[in-house]
This record gives C-alpha cells, structure tokens and sequence, in this order.
C-alpha cells in the first residue's frame, strides 16, 4: 500500500512538473525564424500569389500567432488579415511533414475580383490533401466583389474530420442577414455539398452539389419575399424609390468557377409588386451573372393585361423593360407612365422599351388601335410610338385617319412648367378644289390636282403659332401646268406670306416669293410675285413651250421674272441669259443674253445677243400666243462664225477651217417657220485643202432647207454643188468636181511631191446632217507617181452601213493592172483608213520593168496599211509581205515589213525581217514620200552561198561556204540608176569549185578558203568591191595563201574590172597560164626572164610545190568572156652566203654536189602562220634532195631549178649534212 502511494505520488509530481514545464515553455518564444523561413518558402513557390507577414509569436507547442498577413497577385491586394493563429499537430512536428491542426482569423478583408481563378493557373497541381482533423474559425471579416457587393462574416466556423467536414455561418450579404449551416465531404480531387442551407427571416434556400473543382449546385428556394431580393442585391439595395413586395418560387442552379458564377432558375409569382408594376401569375426564367439580373420569357399580366417580355436590371445603370402588351387599358398605366396621358381609350397592342435610372427615363412605346384620341384628334387605325427622353421631352410620331383622311401627327412635348408643344400634322391628299369652295374669288384661281399639307403648332398652349406648307407632283394654276410644288407659307390677317416658292414649268425649274391679299375674303386676290430660276435647262422648257421643240436647244439657263397685278390682268418680265448652249443639237451658243416681255399673249422678244460657233449672233422679233397657231417674225445676223467649230460638232464630216458670215429672216408658223440666208467667206479650208472663196443661198420650206446653189473656188477651179437638207430624211447634196491638178489636193500633206495629173468627178452627201454617208465616183487619165506612170486611174467611194464607206483605186501602169481596196470611216479628227492590195498583190517584174522588159526585181508584195488623215497630216502602221522576191537576183522568201506613217509623213521600217540561204535576217528602212528618197538595212547571218551563187552567178561553178551579209542602200523610187550603198560579206570555211579554171588549177577540182572578207559599194547595176577585200586560204594549201581583189563586179552579163593580188604557188600558177595562155595580154612588165622565156616557149613548168610567189595581174570582161592584163610575178628573195676561206673552195665545190641541203622557214612577221611546221619542212626537202642524188641535175626536165621558198617575213636558215 506505501509502495502504490509513493507511485501515484511520484506520478503526481512527473505530470504537475510537466504541465508547469509546459505552462512556462509555451510563453517562450522560439522556433518563429523557422516558421517564417517556411511561409517564405512557400510564397516563393507560388507563380499566382506573394504572402507578405508582420510580427510572429509563439512556439510549435503552443501555436504561432501572425501579425497583418498580406496576400496579393502580381497586379493587385488580394486581402489582408489582422490575426492569423496556427496551431500545428504535436504529433507531426516529430515527423519530416508537419500539418496545421487548427487556423483562426479575426479582422480580414479580401476582395474577390482579384482572385485568380484555378483554371489560370493550369501549371498549379489541382490536387490538394487535407489533414485528417481541421479546425477553421473566423470572425469579423469581409468579402468584396464589385458586383455582388459585399459579403460581412459575423463568425464562421469548419469542422474536418477524417474527410468529413461541417461548416457554420452567420453574416450579410448587403443589406440581408443570413445564416449558411453546410455538410459534406472532402476527397482527392473534389469537394461535395451533401446539403447547404441559407436562409434569412423570411426566405430560404436549399442546395446541393459540388465547390471543386468548379461550383456545381442545385436546389430550390422554397419562399422567396421580394423585399429580401432587393436586400441581397446590390444594384437594388441601395435604390431607395424601387419598391419591390411580395412573394415568389423558384428552381435554383450556381455553376462556374470562383469568383465568375451565374445563378439561375425557373420564377413562379402569383402576386408582386416590381418598382409599382403589378403582377400577377406571372412565369419567367431568370439570371444573375453577377452583372446583371435578368428576366426573360416573361408570360403573365400586369396592370390585369396580358404581357410577355423581359426585364433586366444592372448596377448603376437601372431597370429595363421590353414588354409586349395587349387589350391595355391606358389610364392603368398612367400611375407609372404618366406622359401616357396623350392617348385615352383602350389600345389593342403596346410594346415598351423603356430604361429607368433613378429618376430618368430614357425609351420608347409604341401602340396601334382601331380608334384612339391623340392630342384631342379622334383618329382610326392608329398606330404610333413615343420617345421618352430624359430631359423630359416625349417625341410623338402617329399615323391614322381623320374622317377617311390620312393624317401623320409629330413633334415634342416639353414637360415643364408650362407645357411647350411643337407638333405637327400632315395629310398626302388634299383636294385644292375644296380651296376654290372656300370663298367665291379664289375660284378665279383655277387650281385642280392634289396636294399634301402640313400644318404646324408651336410654343406655349396659350399663344400657338400657325404656319404651313404644301406639295405637289402635278397641279393646274390658272390654266398653267406646274409639276413638283412646293409652297411655304405663313397666315398674318388677310395677307398670306409666301416665304418660299418653286416648282418645275414643264422641266424649268423656277423659285420666287411674294404676298397674296385676299385669298380668303370676296374681293379680288391681288398678286405680287418675284422670282428666279438658275440652271434650267432650256429643252424643258418645251412642254410648256410645244413649238420651241423644233429649235432643239439644250443648255443651262438662268432666268428672273416678276409677276405682279390684279389676277384678271397679270402682266410678266424675264430677262435670260445663259453661259453656253446649244441650238439643233450642234449649234453652239456661248455668253448668250435675252430680254422681253409677256402680256395679253403677246411675247416681244427686245434683245437678244451672243457668241455662236465663235462669231456672233444677234436677233429681235416678235411671237404671238394669241391666235390657235403661234407665230413669229425675227431678223438677225451671224458674224464670223468660226468653221472649226462647226466641224467639231459634226463629227462625222470634214475638219473646217475658215470664217463665214451670214444674214437670215424668219418668219410664219412657230412650229415650221420660214428661213431664209446667205453665206459667204473667203480662205476656207476643208480637211486642210483651201478653197479661196464660198458663198451659198438657202431658202427653206415646210420640209427642210433647199440649197440654191453653192460655189468654191479651189485654185483655177470652181466647184459647184446644189441639194437640201429634209427634216425627216436628212441632207441630200450633190458636189461636182471640174478637172484639178491632183497636186492642189494632195499639197496640205505632201506638198512638191512627186504626184502629178489632173483628177475630176462627182460627190454624192445623203443622209442625216449629223451622220451623212458619202458616194463618190472619180476619173484620172494619167497619174504621175516619180517615173510611175498609171494610166486610166478610176477612184470609187461607196457607203456602207454605219456610216462606214468603201473605196477602190484601180489603174494601169505599162499594161500591168494595179488595184488597191479599203475603207474609210469618219473620225472626230479625221478619216480612218484602212487599205490593203487585192490578193495578187503588186507584181515587181512588171511594175519595175525598163524598155526593154529588163527587170532586176521579181516576186509579188502584199501590202496592207491602218491610217488616219488629219489636217495636220497623215500616221498609221501596216505592214509589207511576200512570200518570195529577188532583189538584183538576191532571193528574200517569208518576208515582213512592218512600217510606220510618222507625224512627219515619213514610213519608217523598223522591224522587218526575211529569210535569205537558209539565214534570217533583219531589215529596216524608212521612205520619204515628200521626196520619194528610200533607204534600207539589210543583216543576214548565216547564208548558205552555194545556194546564193547559184542565184549570183550565171557561169558554170558554185561557191560554198557560210556568209553575213550586211548591206546599207538608199535610192530614188522608180529610179534604178540612183541607187547607192556599201556593204560587207564575210565567208568562213568554203570553197570555188565547178569553175573550168578551177578544175585545171586544182588537182581536187577546188580551190578552197579559210575566210574571205569583202566591203563594196553599190552603185547603180554595179557592185565595187573596195581594197582591202581579202581571201585567206588554209594552213597546207598548195595553191595560194592568200588573195586581194578590187574593182568593178558586174552583175549577170554586165562588165567586171579586178585588180588581183596574191601569194600564188607558181606550178599551180604555171598551170592556169598554160590554160588561158590564149587568154593573156603580154608586156613588158613580166619581171621573171625564167618565167618569160618558158611561158613563150609553151614550157613553163619545173617549179616546186612550195615555190609561192607574189602574183599581180587584172581581170576585165564579164563572166563568160574574161581577159587577163598586166601580170607580175615578184623575183625570190636573194640570200647572201657566209663567206669562206679560198683555200678550201675547190674541195668544197667538189663536195657541194652530193651535199644536201635543208632549209628551214620560221615567221617572223605579224598574221598567221600558214607555212609547214619544221618537222615537215625536214621531211620533204629531205625527200627531194635524196631524189637528187639519185637522180642528178639534168636528167629530168622536172624539178630542175629548185627557187628559194617564203616571202619577206620569213627567216631561211640553210643546213648541210
């Protein structure tokens, strides 16, 4: 017994010395730097939010306390804490993972719309583990959002044990208490509401679902009073006017992620009472997202009227209605509408769309009724609609019927002290004769048609003002027809003031101002009108005016008039003027001025004056109205009317150029009046061709203009013409044209061109004036074109449709017919030409043919031209082709020529291009028509001369090789002796071959070229080759090295004069000696006394066949009769030998005739190499010095004189073995 008493004593004292070792440990403080660096750690591993902390107490036995504990983003304050107590689990702190056993927080604040929500931060692990025991409490806090307000915690607490959690709330949300009792249950990955019930005094709500990881609740508010509605929200709970009782239900739904929710549900009222609307069995769905709160598909009644619609109300920015009702009973509604008072009676629809800020309203009703009262008006079939605006003004627009009238009623009322009305009433058909019954005078007024009016009523309701105006499209005033009225007035007493008026007189657009005295009363209606019209058009004038149609006058008009007097008697002023206008459509008026006066039907026209076609016009008359067919007797004048204006305006004629001046009287019926004129003017030109006088009478008639008789004088010439011109038909003119030199016609384009003879014929013009055709029919007996001569030359123009016109120019030029077709379209600035030859073409062997039916051009060319004439000349392109033609027996094929007529009347050639022996080649040209001068270009690169020779050459033989020809020619047309040029042929690789000399000179029966480059001049029918034209022969030729020609070179059978030079082996020369030896002129002038004794001896021969010699001589004849003259062979260059002692000269001559000797030849000059390389030279002198010892000196004629080889540029050097 002493031993258990002395144990539980000692326990005893172990636990009273424990819970005082705790007591006394749990005041110290330590262990707080580590709990710091631990929430600093932890803040630093967040990428969403930084903590901040103040002062920390306390120790992991007792807890730590933290001081004002600050959380925020990157951006923006989270929240704050005053207190924070942690106190962790003792158990863990003997473990590595330490847990928080319960957190307290007194004094915080957060604010929701900084909260990031989880979705952002998607690199965040959306696990979290929780501690088996929790314990969270809290008190004296508050949660802040901008759009659902503020949310205050009395006191909170959470429960968590073993997943299992329990949460109690007390608080406000505004200005509602609540209190949140929860349960649930926390896993892995989510957190479950098995039940959350909130509730106020009166109202309740029941939910269920999920808060992570999003909010997924549903449920039901089982009462819902509408005054804790308007608590809870925070766009409501502060209006203090907004009335919001009674009961409601409905369904319940919060999803979304923090702090972004929508609420939502399906409302039930059965009697309410919404900012003084009534409702009654009312369903509508509804939606909180935090913004707005929103009513919609709304189907219920209010005010006892069935209504559909919806409803929204927003923070700071009221309430919004868009209601649809019917069978509305509008004095119901006046409570809430008051303005609405402007209509009494039932309307069968309204629809309102109306927002309510405070004491603002701001929208607009409309409503429509088989019969209402607007504004006192009994109307029917109304329908209209109201603007409520927020300064308190209503805008009214409605439309109906008064008394089977249309009627449209408008304006503002100002809701002030005293009501301001500005409203308006209008009507489309108003019959004026209803005017006329008004009183017994105005019936003078004549008025038929109607009209729409609008009247006006303005300012306060005890001193409105009238005012009006009225419209029409058509009405009849005094018997006149005016369209498109507009009338402004005023009534002031008796006088009505017409502010403005205007209307359209027929198509003239006229405006004035005035007064009318009397419209309302039994006297006389006295009128007093002025006014003006700008801009009219003068053909619109022709429905009022008929007769002025046949002037067809076109133009802008500006026009003043003043119409003044007692209605029985008016009497009318104008005065007009215009800037510019037309008369028949192409008469031109300028600067035009018209005065004159209008009474009892009589129009006196006192002036009238201007510029027309750039002369000027004056005319003064009469016309009278009275009589049932107007008529009119004018004079006037036209003075220096300027001819290139008038042929501007006749697009389809000839360009004039010149002066005319004329007088003319009209007179008789206005609607076809008589004309009668004279013409006349000097230096007039046509399409640049001067006529030195002109003079015409006209007379009309009922049916146009007749032509008397016309007369222009071109140079010695007269040329006469008579016809009319039809109003329906046309113009009908016949021109006839005495025999003129063609150089009178043709002198403006190309003047002392080389054209000549004489031209006569007749011009046929009919058609319209505007757009004539032209028929003409002209003869040349002979035409003179440089030495062309065309005899018979017949020139036709007939006209085709669209004014286009075709012609033909045939003739005969030495019995060889020649014909060119086209077509001629008149231009603005010209006539358009197009020609072209017929399909045969123009046959070159005839046309250029001599007296003696010689021809150095054969072949056909085509040729077809687009031109334009103008009186500043003549441009166009076309373009030459032929298949085939020889030129001086030189053979184009595919040939095309593409020219150009230059301003200047020059056809150029720029591009054209021709095959020649298998080469292309381009050519290019121009042709001077003023002096009938042509050059040519010619480049052919790669001509086959075998196949030219066979062309150039009439002798037996051919030339082969491949050739560029450029040549560069000019000439006289129709002149072959002044043709002039020079050229150049370049050959490579070719060979004379087929030649009767040839084939005696050369073992192979040619005699080949490496190159052969040639430069001649062209004159006349012959070529000249010039000096300095070179044949080069091949490195091993055994012929010749090379050869120079220069001379005369006849074409065909015509004379050739060469003087030739050139590096001749002498066995080939010796052989074309002793073939043409019959042919050679022998003198004094052969050098060689060898060559001259064996040539006369009938024995030349025995020279080597590297024995070259420089060779002179002329050829003279033709091909086929050839003389040589003057030849000169050059003397072998003279070696002088090295001197020797005597002693030794008698054994050496001994020895010197078994001696071989080898000579070397190395070039020392400039040029090519063409001697043999010294290898062969060795070879082959060795070969014929071994003959030499075999066969001594005289024993054979052949090879007995062995010359010294090379020219001056080679070094002989002399060998002996």
């Amino acid at each position: 017994m002493k031993k258990q008493y002395r144990l539980l004593l000692a326990l005893m004292t172990i636990f009273t010395v424990g819970v005082v070792f705790i007591y006394v440990f749990s005041q110290i403080n330590f262990g707080t730097k580590t709990f710091r660096s631990a929430i600093k750690e932890f803040s630093e591993s967040q990428s969403l939010y930084s903590l901040s902390i103040g002062a920390i107490e306390g120790n992991p036995l007792s807890g730590f306390t933290i001081h004002d504990a600050e959380l925020s983003t990157r951006e923006n304050p989270v929240g704050k804490v005053t207190l924070i107590f942690v106190r962790p689990s003792l158990f863990s702190l003997l473990t590595k993972n330490p847990t928080i056993r319960s957190l307290h927080f007194e004094s915080f604040f957060f604010s929701a719309d900084n909260i990031i929500p989880l979705s952002v931060a998607s690199k965040e692990e959306k696990n979290f583990s929780l501690p088996s025991t929790l314990h969270i409490s809290m008190e004296d806090g508050v949660i802040e959002k901008s759009d659902l307000g503020n949310i205050a915690i009395e006191k909170g607490r959470f429960l968590l044990k073993d997943g299992d959690f329990d949460v109690k709330a007390r608080g406000n949300i505004n200005a509602l208490s609540v209190q949140v009792e929860a349960s649930g249950k926390a896993e892995e990955s989510s957190v479950l509401i098995q039940n959350l019930t909130a509730k106020s005094q009166k109202s309740r709500i029941v939910l269920s679902g999920r808060i992570i990881p999003e909010i997924i609740l549903s449920g039901n508010i089982e009462s819902l009073y509408m005054a804790d509605l308007q608590k809870a929200s925070a766009a409501l709970s502060k209006e203090e006017n907004v009335i919001a009782t009674g009961q409601a239900s409905s369904s319940l739904m919060i999803h979304g992620q923090w702090p972004d929710l929508v609420v939502e549900g399906n409302l039930s009222i059965d009697n309410a009472n919404l900012d003084g609307f009534l409702l009654s069995k009312t369903k509508s769905l509804w939606t909180w997202n935090g913004t707005t709160l929103s009513f919609t598909d709304i189907k219920g009644h209010i005010f006892e009227s069935p209504v559909s619609g919806s409803i929204s109300m927003t923070r700071n920015q009221g309430v919004h209605f868009d209601l649809l009702g019917e069978n509305l009973h509008t004095s119901k509604w006046y409570e809430v509408f008051p303005w609405l008072d402007f209509v009494q009676g039932n309307v069968e629809k309204m629809h309102v769309n109306l927002v309510i800020t405070g004491q603002t309203e701001k929208g607009s009703v409309s409503f429509s009724s088989p019969s209402a009262i607007v504004s006192s008006f009994p109307l029917e079939n109304i329908h209209g609609e109201v603007v409520i605006h927020p300064d308190n003004t209503l805008s009214l627009q409605t439309q109906g019927e008064w008394h089977k009238t249309p009627v449209d009623g408008q304006g503002t009322i100002s809701l002030q002290e005293e009501t301001l009305l500005d409203l308006s009433f209008s009507t489309n058909r108003l019959n004026l004769k209803r005017i006329s019954e008004i009183s017994k005078t105005s019936d003078s007024l004549r008025l038929e048609g109607d009209a729409s009016g609008m009247i006006s009523i303005k300012g306060p309701a005890s001193s409105l003002s009238i005012a009006g105006q009225f419209r029409s499209d058509r009405i009849r005033f005094n018997g006149s027809l005016l369209n498109n009225i507009s009338l402004d007035f005023e009534q002031q007493g008796n006088l009505t003031k017409i502010s403005s008026f205007n209307a359209l007189l027929g198509k003239s657009s006229i405006s004035g101002q005035g007064t009318l005295s009397n419209l309302f009363t039994e006297e006389e209606i006295l009128i007093d009108l002025k006014g003006e019209g700008k801009g009219l058009e003068i053909s619109s004038l022709e429905e009022s005016m008929p007769s002025i149609k046949t002037l067809k006058a076109q133009g802008p008009l500006s026009l003043t008039w003043a119409y003044f007097g007692p209605l029985s008697k008016p009497q009318l002023t104008f005065s007009a003027e215009t800037t510019k206008a037309t008369l028949f459509e192409n008469i031109s008026l300028e600067n035009i001025f018209l005065s004159g006066q209008y009474e009892k039907g009589n129009l006196k026209i006192e002036k009238m004056e201007g510029g027309a076609l750039g002369g000027l016009v004056s005319l003064a008359g009469d016309i009278s109205l009275e009589k049932s067919v107007p008529t009119m007797q004018m004079v006037g004048e036209l003075r220096k009317i300027n001819l290139a204006n008038v042929s501007r305006e006749l697009s389809h004629w000839p360009s004039f150029e010149g002066n005319i001046s004329s007088t003319f009287k009209i007179s008789g019926n206005l609607a076809t009046p008589l004309l009668a004129a004279s013409l006349e003017g000097e230096d007039i030109s046509v399409m640049g061709v001067m006529f030195k006088r002109f003079s015409m009478e006209t007379e009309s008639t009922t049916e146009g203009i007749l032509i008397k008789k016309a007369e222009a004088a071109l140079e010695d010439s007269i040329l006469t013409a008579a016809g009319n011109i039809s109003y329906e038909n046309g113009i009908m003119l016949n021109i006839n044209v005495p025999p003129t030199n063609i150089q009178t016609l043709i002198a403006p384009w190309y003047p002392e061109t080389a054209v000549g003879g004489t031209i006569a014929g007749e011009i046929s013009i009919s058609g319209p004036f505007t757009k004539p055709s032209i028929n003409a029919k002209a003869s040349m007996p002979v035409v003179h074109v440089g030495d062309f001569s065309f005899n018979d030359v017949v020139f036709s123009i007939l006209p085709e449709e669209k004014g286009l016109l075709t012609f033909s120019l045939a003739g005969i030029h030495k019995k060889c017919p020649v014909s060119l077709n086209g077509t001629i379209t008149p231009d603005p600035s010209g006539w358009h030409i197009l020609l072209s030859t017929t399909d045969d073409g123009l046959p070159l062997e005839k046309l250029t043919a001599n007296g003696n039916n010689e021809t150095y051009f054969s072949g056909a060319l085509h040729v077809s031209l687009d031109s334009m004439i103008t009186k500043e000349g003549m441009t166009g392109e076309g373009i030459i082709t032929s298949p085939e033609v020889k030129l001086y027996g030189f053979s184009l094929s595919q040939l095309s020529l593409p020219f150009e007529i230059t301003q200047q009347g020059l056809i150029a050639i720029a591009k054209g291009s021709a095959n020649a022996y298998d080469s292309e080649g381009e050519i290019s040209g121009s042709f001077d028509p003023h002096k009938f001068r042509w050059e040519s270009t010619m480049n052919f690169e790669g001509m086959n001369l075998e196949k030219a020779s066979a062309d150039w050459l009439t002798a037996p033989g051919k030339v082969s090789g491949i050739g560029t020809l450029n040549l560069k020619v000019s000439g006289t047309l129709g002149q072959l002796k002044l043709v002039f040029g020079n050229g150049s042929l370049y050959a490579t690789e070719g060979a004379l071959s087929g030649f009767p000399l040839v084939k005696k000179i050369s073992t192979s029966d040619e005699i080949r070229y490496r190159s052969i480059l040639a430069n001649f001049n062209v004159d006349g029918k012959s070529f000249y080759l010039l000096p300095g034209s070179r044949a080069a022969a091949y490195p091993d030729d055994t012929i010749y090295r090379y050869f120079t020609a220069s001379g005369t070179v006849g074409i065909g059978d015509k004379s050739i004069s060469l003087k030739c030079l050139g590096d001749i082996n002498l066995k080939a020369l010796n052989t074309f000696l002793g073939a043409i030896r019959g042919l050679i002129s022998v003198g004094d002038n052969i050098t060689d006394p060898l060559l001259l004794q064996k040539f006369l001896s009938g024995l030349v021969g025995g020279y080597s066949v590297r024995d070259f010699r420089e060779t002179s001589f002329t050829l003279a004849g033709t091909w086929n009769d050839m003389k040589m003259y003057d030849l000169k062979v050059s003397q072998p260059i003279q070696s002088t030998p090295i001197p020797f002692d005597s002693t030794f000269s008698d054994e050496k001559e001994k020895e010197k005739v078994d001696d071989i000797k080898i000579k070397l030849s190395f070039p020392t000059g400039e040029g090519k190499d063409n001697s043999l390389s010294p290898g062969e030279q060795v070879k082959k002198q060795l070969m014929e010095n071994l003959l030499k010892q075999i066969i001594k000196p005289g024993e054979s004629g052949d090879d007995s004189t062995t010359p010294s080889e090379g020219d001056s540029q080679d070094s002989t050097t002399d060998t002996q073995q």
